[in-house]
């Protein structure tokens, strides 16, 4: 299963940085930047409006897999029966 990646556009001068970084260190440019990032996330994951959009993120996609049920719906239905 492929994992998901973000496509971020530089400039030819921050991306010359990026390769001079990782040319030092010799390993890749996502190698260099996956720090920084792992950082950049865990720092707002921790922000409770960030929590917050994250669950509203996770249910609906939970509902457009079919794993959430329309609680309105649900009752509905079980008031049919």
């Amino acid at each position: 299963m492929s994992k998901p990646q973000v496509n971020l556009p530089l400039s030819k001068a921050e991306y010359d940085l990026l390769q001079a970084l990782a040319f030092i260190d010799q390993c890749a440019v996502s190698e260099v930047l996956r720090p920084a990032v792992e950082s950049f996330l865990r720092r707002q994951g921790e922000d409770p409006e960030v929590q917050l959009a994250l669950q509203a993120l996770q249910a609906r996609r939970a509902k457009k897999e079919g794993k959430l049920t329309n609680l309105r719906q649900k009752a509905s239905d079980n008031d049919s029966a």
